[in-house]
């Protein structure tokens, strides 16, 4: 019999591991008095979460060191990293070639299951051509670190490099109209459509994950994590973005993971950027992931400023089974266009109002 309380502080205690730095096994994690079956049930859980099986037996509190800056990435030179986290890291590299800034997204090697693979779906991405997907340039694997134990070898994607920021720092300084929502989600359902019909899930749709401009234009970006469904029911772990996942991605049920958990964490941008809230939210990840597999929200989207036209998109996007989701992003863009055509349409009559009254009033009494 299986503590669960003592299961589940594990976990959390697992998770701020990771935050911090530190790749811990469950022998690390767990007591004298734990059960062989907690401790087992425990490294099945990290082992599903790290996509490799030393999970379960490597030495534990190591702090990861800082990520590797090489003096070029392929053919691009004087990388700068932009930013990290758990999956990667992006640098800011110049192309002599083509005199131009790119953007060099090098995932962590544990996230990539095959690198071939991860090739492949790069050079798919590359076939992309939308004004809301950022454009894969080139892609490439090379060995990195000091000869010997100490090497590895990694994989990049090579994009177009978007000046601005991303959606999540956006938020920080500025809300967008219940218009701009809808147009700024549709265009990203549109960028998806496009990506979902390659085959590809993006995986790690967030605000993070979307540069705007001044306009509330969206680019989607980092594909680092992007896979093709047939990839995908081939591995056995996954990673993913906890605030941001879908229900099946949280309770680990990796066959139900197709283009409908985009679709899912496109709910929870949306709505982010209609209450101005994270969607699920709790004391710790492992709280975070149980209020998403229960589509818990921390805030009921009741606020009676919010067309009902969006909150019906919105809830409809973040259905706890995939099935009563929308089924393509396709679809989800067309529902949001036709609220935008219906503002569109009653603004261009209350202006043609205005103006007929304006030249039937008498200037002169």
């Amino acid at each position: 019999m299986i503590d669960e309380d003592r299961l589940e502080e594990l976990k959390d205690r697992w998770w701020k591991g990771q935050e911090e730095g530190r790749n811990l096994a469950a022998s690390d994690l767990c007591g004298p008095n734990d059960t062989a079956e907690l401790i087992e049930a425990l490294g099945r859980y990290i082992f599903d979460r790290l996509e490799f099986s030393e999970a379960w037996d490597r030495p534990g509190g190591q702090e990861t060191p800082p990520p590797y800056i090489p003096t070029t990435i392929g053919r691009y030179r004087e990388p700068k990293r932009l930013n990290s986290g758990t999956f990667g890291t992006v640098y800011l590299a110049f192309d002599d070639i083509l005199n131009r800034h790119v953007a060099i997204m090098v995932p962590n090697p544990e996230y990539i299951a095959n690198s071939a693979e991860f090739l492949r779906e790069a050079q798919l991405l590359a076939q992309l051509r939308h004004p809301n997907i950022v454009p894969v340039y080139d892609c490439g694997e090379e060995r990195w670190g000091a000869s010997g134990t100490d090497s590895q070898n990694v994989c990049y994607i090579v994009t177009a490099h978007i000046a601005g920021g991303s959606l999540s720092e956006k938020l920080r300084t500025g809300k967008p109209t219940h218009y701009e929502v809808a147009r700024l989600i549709a265009d990203v359902c549109d960028a998806l459509g496009a990506v979902h019909a390659l085959n590809i899930c993006h995986r790690d749709i967030k605000p993070a994950n979307i540069m705007v401009d001044d306009s509330w234009k969206p680019v989607l970006i980092d594909f680092g994590l992007a896979v093709t469904q047939e990839a995908l029911k081939d591995r056995t772990g996954y990673s993913f973005s906890p605030a941001y996942t879908s229900p099946e991605q949280a309770v680990g049920k990796l066959e139900e993971i197709d283009h409908r958990s985009d679709i899912f964490s496109i709910g929870v941008t949306f709505y982010e950027l209609l209450t101005g809230q994270q969607a699920f939210t709790g004391t710790s990840i492992s709280e975070v992931l149980r209020n998403v597999a229960q589509c818990h929200l921390a805030v009921p989207i009741d606020d009676r400023a919010i067309p009902s036209d969006l909150k019906r998109a919105c809830v409809k996007a973040l259905s706890r089974q995939p099935e009563d989701r929308y089924q393509s992003a396709v679809h989800m863009a067309d529902d949001l266009r036709g609220y935008l055509r219906r503002v569109d349409k009653i603004e261009s009559g209350e202006v043609h109002l205005l103006l007929q009254r304006l030249f039937e009033t008498p200037l002169c009494q």
